[in-house]
């Protein structure tokens, strides 16, 4: 298959994959320090958007296949975001969607990225998406 970084739709090569860092993002900076909600406005908003969002989980099964034979299944997605050594802020988001069952790659797409808020503990979800 493809590599991930050389993708088709709108892609972008980041160059070797040694100066991607995969995982959480690297801590580099103070503000990367726990987050006080009083004194963050951004992470008050994303605090309490957490809280709205929790009321909406679901705890049962919502899928149009079976999920115990995988019958009906037809795409898998998968996304990811590596953050450049050295610079907290460059990264590269991927998309990739495979069919299934045979997992042959139907999209995939890398986009540059620079984040525009720190890393704040808690928050990760809001700042990568």
């Amino acid at each position: 298959p493809q590599h991930p970084h050389r993708g088709r739709a709108g892609s972008a090569n980041m160059g070797d994959k040694d100066e991607l860092h995969t995982g959480p993002p690297p801590h580099s900076s103070a503000s990367d320090a726990p987050h006080d909600a009083a004194l963050n406005p951004v992470a008050e908003t994303w605090e309490k958007e957490q809280l709205r969002l929790r009321d909406e989980i679901k705890i049962v099964d919502d899928v149009s296949f079976d999920p115990a034979t995988f019958a009906g299944l037809k795409y898998i997605g998968g996304v990811d975001i590596s953050f450049v050594k050295g610079d907290p802020n460059a990264a590269a988001a991927t998309l990739v969607v495979v069919e299934f069952p045979s997992m042959q790659v139907v999209y995939e797409d890398t986009r540059e990225v620079q984040m525009s808020l720190p890393y704040m503990p808690g928050f990760l979800a809001f700042r990568e998406v």
